[in-house]
């Protein structure tokens, strides 16, 4: 741009010169006939991109990942100012999990699936250790032309890992107004799903916790106590696998598990 405006000087007889205040200006040329209007339309011009490049950037659409039963967890959400930087800490989900995998995402539906898949960073390396122990600092980057980095501290791989990927950075168009738009068409929609699933996965980690606590109560809590919360866990687990549950029925019935769990503990 630069250049071709201070060419464009040049053809008028005129000088593109710094400047302190504005950044540039319009100098002319001791001796040198010069075009007034092509001056002044040169000036507008060279005022206008400096306006232009000095405007904050914004994301125009969230940035997340794909978690658990495919929800959208947004980490860099829509109108953040740019550049920007995210750090959040995640855990592996099962017992000697050895790789993490970040699905990311760009987009305004609660589901991952119906967002753009931005690309894939995984994690590797990662010690045996039970679920949850792990604790994995991520950080998301986004820069002004909206290049993001993704980078893992390194504490528990030994070695710091990141990658790079291009997202949609640029002003809001006819696109992004248009995934906006079906965003508010889907939303009912769209919440139903994720509560289903955020039903689902609050029912399954409760359960993994109450089997755990099953062989800790053998032989300190009584038989029947012991024999109703394997019942109720199994039933549970059949509720999740069935197509035709509701997040308000396994809610439910999660919450009774959590009673009679806390009562044989006792």
């Amino acid at each position: 741009w630069l250049e071709r405006y201070a060419a464009r000087a040049r053809e008028h007889g005129c000088s593109l010169l710094s400047d302190a205040q504005t950044g540039f200006r319009i100098d002319r040329k001791r001796g040198e006939a010069v075009d007034n209007d092509a001056l002044e339309a040169l000036s507008n011009a060279v005022r206008e991109w400096v306006a232009e490049s000095s405007k904050e950037r914004a994301m125009p659409l969230s940035l997340g990942i794909y978690t658990e039963g495919g929800i959208f967890r947004r980490i860099i959400p829509r109108n953040s100012t740019l550049p920007t930087r995210k750090s959040i800490t995640f855990s592996t989900s099962v017992d000697n999990q050895p790789n993490i995998a970040f699905k990311v995402f760009q987009g305004e539906r609660e589901m991952a699936a119906d967002n753009k898949l931005v690309g894939q960073f995984d994690v590797t390396a990662i010690p045996p250790a039970p679920r949850g122990l792990p604790k994995i600092e991520v950080s998301f980057d986004v820069d002004a032309s909206g290049t993001l980095t993704v980078s893992a501290d390194p504490r528990w791989m030994g070695t710091k890992q990141c990658k790079t990927m291009s997202v949609n950075a640029g002003p809001p168009g006819a696109e992004v107004e248009s995934i906006l738009q079906e965003a508010e068409r889907m939303r009912a929609t769209d919440g139903k799903k994720r509560d289903l699933v955020q039903a689902k996965n609050s029912a399954a980690a409760f359960c993994h916790q109450v089997e755990r606590q099953l062989s800790e109560l053998k032989g300190k809590a009584t038989a029947a106590g012991v024999g109703e919360l394997e019942g109720m866990v199994k039933d549970l687990r059949a509720l999740l696998a069935s197509d035709a549950a509701d997040a308000r029925e396994i809610d439910g019935k999660r919450k009774a598990l959590e009673e009679a769990s806390w009562k044989v503990s006792q």
